[in-house]
């Protein structure tokens, strides 16, 4: 919502691509700026998100530690799995997801609009199951699409279509 205004938007382009990549986690949270869920009631009322929130450590350690030491058991190789089930899983997919706040604004075109820095980007979309188109993103912040065209890469638009043809959405 408030793109590269460095005092309201948590992880600004306009700071850098360190800090807008990772370092924004690496401060210190400023007081109650985080705690006003105003915006999402819907997402508070529902019970699967609900129950995430309060079970959020215990799901945690069982998804990146237990899951993994159960699956290296059952192969016989307790640390490789570990490795590639636990951490490298994490890595990639906290990174991935960080490359929507960095490079995401610094790497690709706009197509849409200059008035960001958010841009769209194939490839990063490729990596991102569709995040990679932001520019659109930024523009037209609530429509469900990120890549507008057939042919783009987006998941998640095709999953939310076809979840509207069942009347599911």
């Amino acid at each position: 919502r408030h793109v590269d205004d460095n005092d309201k938007d948590p992880y600004s382009a306009g700071r850098g691509f360190w800090y807008s990549h990772i370092g924004w986690m690496l401060r210190e949270h400023q007081g109650d700026r985080y705690g006003d869920y105003s915006n999402v009631r819907d997402l508070q009322n529902n019970p699967v998100v609900a129950f995430q929130h309060r079970h959020y450590l215990t799901l945690v350690l069982a998804t990146n530690l237990g899951l993994p030491l159960l699956l290296g058991l059952w192969h016989g190789d307790l640390l490789g799995m570990l490795l590639l089930a636990g951490v490298l899983r994490m890595v990639m997919t906290h990174h991935t997801t960080f490359f929507i706040n960095s490079l995401a604004h610094i790497w690709g075109s706009q197509p849409y609009t200059d008035r960001n820095t958010a841009r769209d980007n194939g490839i990063l979309a490729f990596f991102t199951f569709g995040e990679g188109y932001h520019n659109f993103h930024h523009l037209f912040e609530n429509d469900y699409r990120n890549g507008i065209h057939w042919w783009q890469f987006d998941p998640t638009k095709w999953l939310i279509r076809l979840a509207s043809w069942c009347g599911l959405a």
